[in-house]
């Protein structure tokens, strides 16, 4: 096939297409779409690699295997940690049927994740940055809303911006301001910035 051909602009066109609509795109014959999904309670002491291997050893993968792969690691409430995973669709599916996987020592919850629109500008949800009317939050911190730093370099309680409270990250899902969060009833005992610096 000639590059500019009517042949290659036809593939071209469904390929768009066909990712427009959210559907898997094959090159080569091969699927190459991955799913994400969180994996929650990892021990601190775990990295990336040994959640990986856990997760092929649970599938029956090929340590060589690249359809699924451990990223993001990060910090939880509580000392364990988080990730996200990779994962081709039938793997993915798979995972979350299981719910419940030993990583090292621990065993770690698998949750499909939440795909939602977030704003990398003021932090809010149901919007993106390009249609952001909101307060530019780009240099403050994410765990604890302060300036002149980044999360991991962090070593402040975790406070939200958003409801003005000690206790989550901005937007976590015990946030009272995010889409589809918890009751605030629900949400573990926290105090608001106000009440922290009067105790």
């Amino acid at each position: 096939m000639r590059r500019g051909s009517s042949q290659a602009e036809n593939i071209c066109r469904r390929v768009k297409a066909q990712d427009k609509m959210g559907k898997a795109i094959k090159l080569g014959g091969q699927d190459t779409r991955k799913i994400a999904l969180n994996l929650y309670g990892i021990d601190i002491d775990v990295e990336k690699e040994e959640a990986e291997d856990s997760l092929k050893r649970i599938l029956n993968l090929p340590s060589e295997n690249q359809d699924i792969e451990v990223r993001a690691l990060r910090p939880m409430v509580g000392g364990r940690r988080a990730a996200t995973i990779l994962a081709k669709p039938e793997l993915a599916k798979t995972l979350a049927a299981i719910g419940k996987v030993r990583i090292g020592i621990s065993v770690a919850d698998v949750k499909e994740r939440k795909d939602m629109k977030r704003c990398n500008k003021c932090w809010q949800e149901g919007h993106f940055e390009r249609e952001c009317k909101g307060e530019d939050r780009k240099n403050l911190c994410r765990n604890c809303g302060k300036p002149n730093h980044v999360a991991r370099d962090c070593r402040e309680r975790p406070a939200c911006i958003l409801c003005d409270t000690i206790g989550h990250r901005t937007a976590s899902r015990f946030c009272k301001f995010r889409q589809g969060g918890r009751e605030e009833a629900e949400a573990p005992s926290v105090l608001t910035q106000n009440q922290a610096a009067h105790s």
